[in-house]
């Protein structure tokens, strides 16, 4: 995929994403939050394609930024990247919700849907890609936050091609 031209597919799906991410943030900016937990800036890095045995599962580096939570259902939105190893990348918009237990730990399922750039390695059919995952984390009295995740994605079987992948991935929370 080319990213020469502002008319490209993909050049259309990034704008669209930090349009959404544009908006997302004035949403979050209106709204009430939790003062509990802050906006957080996290990094991660991790595995995507641990469900195949080909043993060419390639490596990935993240970064995201998530809102504090907000409305009477706490959800988090937030915006993100990943760059896999072998020039792939996705760049997507998510919802999340934390649940808090009292001992620290942080249960956090999540829903993202986002441009993905496919690599000769890794084609998964598609540019619009959505990932849902589970993430277990520990909170600490700082509110940084060490977690742990899997994660799905795939293009829903909107596309003729539909291979899908896991990943799974270490990751550090850092408020803001």
């Amino acid at each position: 995929m080319h990213y020469g031209s502002c008319h490209s597919p993909s050049a259309i799906a990034v704008q669209f994403w930090l349009g959404l991410a544009l908006m997302l943030g004035s949403m979050a900016a209106l709204a009430e939050a939790r003062q509990d937990t802050p906006a957080m800036l996290r990094l991660s890095v991790g595995q995507t394609g641990i469900d195949t045995a080909e043993g060419r599962e390639p490596w990935h580096i993240g970064l995201d930024y998530r809102w504090q939570p907000m409305g009477s259902w706490e959800l988090v939105p937030s915006i993100g990247v990943l760059w896999i190893n072998g020039g792939a990348h996705y760049v997507y918009a998510e919802l999340k919700r934390d649940f808090l237990f009292d001992n620290g730990w942080v249960l956090t399922p999540s829903f993202a849907a986002g441009a993905f750039d496919d690599s000769e390695e890794l084609q998964l059919g598609n540019e619009l890609e959505f990932r849902s995952g589970l993430e277990l984390g520990y909170r600490f009295d700082n509110h940084y936050r060490l977690g742990l995740g899997v994660f799905h994605t795939s293009n829903g079987g909107i596309s003729d091609k539909n291979p899908g992948t896991e990943s799974v991935l270490l990751s550090l929370s850092m408020p803001m």
